[in-house]
């Protein structure tokens, strides 16, 4: 441990003993707020989305095509910039070619989130509410955001360090190789793309689906189990009445659960992923916006990125 502590770095050293100032402040200003029963994060009113199972699936593996598309689309355009078949593109070259890459996979994210928000607004009505943005609260959001940063982004930098250090886990991310052909792309698809397309795929649509799926009433949870007959007999016996109140946790787990495996390869940030996924989901569930939660992730990324340039030879 001592070898460890003497090996450090003034960036290493600034996380683990300057930094965690931060976040204690913040958590102790955060704990004597709710001891004297004025907790800024009490959970908000809010209803059920209106989007169901189906639509969640199809928007998350639209997620996933809409990436898929745009890196298919570069092949091509890299081909003809290189003059060389198609088949002839390996990762190298598609590395080198990042300012073809990395417009590509923006612009099809954005493209698809796009078409994701209007899918939901034209076939389910679903208001800027339903879709965690409140115009009226939109400044306590960003504040929020920034506070939260200051809470939990030492924490998880710290984690992160700890967890390296105990399983010598090496990051590995693509975005290491491609910062060095395209900087502004990749700071660009890292710091905002990212966030937003994250954001609102796991905060809004697939938590903000689950939340409704707790909420919904029992009858219309047996009924899709059982059928309306068999629901009739055993409703009575069977099933306690929920509170329409209630928000529950475990969304915020199976999210974050999902949201550090789309991370996995990527070394230990997986596990540091999962309590940063965690706070994201916890503020979601009390503020019902996803804006603190994009505030959060921006800066994070953020600090992330640019520690990266200065770590780079």
């Amino acid at each position: 441990m001592i070898a460890f502590l003497q090996n450090l770095d003034f960036a290493d050293t600034m996380m683990l003993v300057v930094f965690p100032a931060f976040p204690i402040a913040c958590w102790f200003i955060y704990l004597l707020l709710i001891l004297r029963r004025n907790n800024p994060l009490v959970l908000s009113q809010q209803r059920e989305v209106p989007w169901g199972v189906l639509d969640v699936l199809i928007l998350i593996a639209t997620m996933w095509l809409a990436k898929l598309v745009g890196q298919i689309v570069a092949v091509f355009l890299i081909a003809a910039s290189e003059g060389i078949a198609i088949d002839a593109i390996d990762s190298t070259v598609a590395m080198r070619n990042a300012n073809i890459l990395l417009p590509c996979s923006i612009v099809f994210s954005i493209l698809q989130l796009g078409l994701a928000v209007f899918f939901l607004k034209r076939f389910h009505h679903a208001t800027f509410e339903d879709l965690g943005i409140n115009r009226k609260s939109l400044g306590r959001d960003i504040g929020v955001g920034l506070v939260g940063s200051l809470m939990i982004i030492p924490v998880i930098l710290m984690i992160n360090i700890i967890i390296h250090m105990f399983l010598s886990e090496k990051y590995d991310h693509q975005v290491m190789v491609l910062i060095r052909h395209s900087m502004i792309f990749a700071g660009l698809s890292t710091v905002v793309v990212a966030p937003l397309v994250e954001e609102f795929h796991f905060r809004i649509f697939l938590q903000g689906w689950m939340q409704r799926i707790f909420r919904m009433d029992p009858t219309k949870k047996m009924r899709v189990i059982q059928g309306d007959a068999r629901t009739e007999k055993m409703l009575v016996k069977k099933l306690k009445r929920e509170s329409a109140e209630r928000v529950p946790i475990w969304p915020i787990f199976l999210c974050s659960l999902i949201f550090a495996a789309m991370h996995s390869g990527q070394g230990a940030a997986p596990y540091a992923l999962f309590v940063f996924s965690v706070f994201l989901g916890f503020l979601y569930r009390q503020t019902h916006s996803v804006v603190p939660c994009i505030v959060v992730h921006f800066v994070l990324n953020l600090w992330s990125f640019v520690a990266l340039i200065y770590s780079l030879d």
